[in-house]
C-alpha cells in the first residue's frame, strides 16, 4: 500500500502532466519526470533551468515544490511568487493554485475577488477544480455578485469533466432548484454519476464509499463556501478501507484538524467532519 505522501503525489503528477492547459514540451521536461519519481531536490533545480528559459509550467512546479515543502523548506511567499509568473504567462493550474491563495491570504494579502479573478480565468481554459471553485463563490457571493445561475453554470461544466464533487453538488442544484429548473431525473442522474467514482452520497451529509476497486479520494468544500455548521459523515461501506484506504482532502488551503488531508484506513471505517464556517479553524474531525 502505498503511503499517502506517494498517493498525493501522483495525483499531483497525473494532474499537471495530464492537463489539457499543459504543453507536450512540459509534459516530457526533465523537471516533471524528476517530480514524478519523487527526486523532488533535481526536479526543483531543473525547473529553475526550464523556468528562466520561459517555461510556465516550471514555474508552476516550482510554486507546487514551494508550497508542500518538497525537498526544501516550506515557503507559501515563493510558491506564491512562483505561481504569479506562471500564471501572468497564462498557465491555468497556477492561476488556480494563486487564486487557491489568494483566498486564504497565503504567501499573498487576502482578496476573494482577486482569487475569482484567477479562478475565472482559470475556469475558462477547462480547469475543472477552477470551475467547481467558481461555481461556490457565485453561490457565496464572496468575490463575485451571487447569482445562482451562474453557479450552477460553472458547476455543469465542472461536473461535465467527472468531478464526482461538482456531480454531486449538481445533482443537489437540480434537486432543489437552486440556479436551474427542479429536476429530480437530473438530479438523480448526476449524483449517480458521482457514484460512479466509488462515492455514493446518502443523504445531503452522509457519505458512503465504495474502496472495493481501490484507494478512493475525496475533496471537502471550501470552508468559505456556507459551510458553517455544516457536518458529513463519511464510512466505508464494504469493510475493505483496511486495504484500499479513504483519502479525505481538505479544498485549497483549508485544513482538516490542522492538516492538509485524513485517512480512514480501517475496515467500516467512518469519519465524522464538522466545519465552524471559519477559514481560520476549517474541518474539524473525530
Amino acid at each position: 500500500m502505498r503511503g499517502l505522501a506517494d498517493l498525493r503525489r501522483l495525483l499531483l503528477a497525473a494532474a499537471m502532466l495530464g492537463a489539457a492547459v499543459a504543453s507536450v514540451e512540459a509534459m516530457e521536461s526533465p523537471s516533471f519526470k524528476a517530480y514524478a519519481q519523487g527526486q523532488y531536490m533535481t526536479a526543483r533545480k531543473l525547473a529553475e533551468t526550464e523556468a528562466a528559459q520561459g517555461s510556465k509550467e516550471a514555474y508552476t512546479l516550482l510554486g507546487e515544490i514551494y508550497e508542500e515543502g518538497l525537498g526544501v523548506a516550506q515557503d507559501y511567499t515563493k510558491a506564491a511568487e512562483a505561481y504569479r509568473k506562471a500564471a501572468d504567462l497564462g498557465d491555468a493550474n497556477a492561476q488556480f493554485s494563486l487564486g487557491t491563495f489568494a483566498l486564504a491570504g497565503q504567501g499573498l494579502k487576502k482578496d476573494d475577488g482577486v482569487a475569482a479573478d484567477l479562478f475565472e480565468k482559470a475556469a475558462k481554459k477547462g480547469h475543472a477544480m477552477a470551475q467547481y471553485n467558481l461555481a461556490l463563490i457565485y453561490l457565496d457571493g464572496k468575490g463575485r455578485v451571487p447569482d445562482e445561475t451562474k453557479a450552477a453554470e460553472w458547476m455543469e461544466k465542472a461536473a461535465k469533466q467527472n468531478l464526482p464533487q461538482a456531480q454531486y453538488d449538481l445533482g443537489g442544484f437540480y434537486q432543489f432548484g437552486r440556479g436551474v429548473t427542479k429536476d429530480r431525473a437530473k438530479a438523480a442522474e448526476w449524483t449517480g454519476k458521482a457514484a460512479d467514482y466509488q462515492i455514493v452520497a446518502l443523504t445531503d451529509n452522509i457519505i458512503a464509499v465504495d474502496t472495493r476497486d481501490g484507494d478512493v479520494s475525496i475533496t471537502l468544500p471550501a470552508v468559505f463556501s456556507g459551510q458553517q455548521g455544516r457536518f458529513y459523515w463519511i464510512q466505508d461501506m464494504y469493510g475493505t478501507a483496511g486495504t484500499n484506504n479513504i483519502v479525505v482532502y481538505a479544498s485549497g488551503s483549508d485544513k482538516i484538524n490542522g492538516q492538509a488531508s485524513l485517512t480512514i484506513a480501517s475496515n467500516y471505517g467512518g469519519l465524522f467532519i464538522h466545519s465552524t464556517g471559519n477559514t481560520a479553524v476549517g474541518w474539524l474531525a473525530k
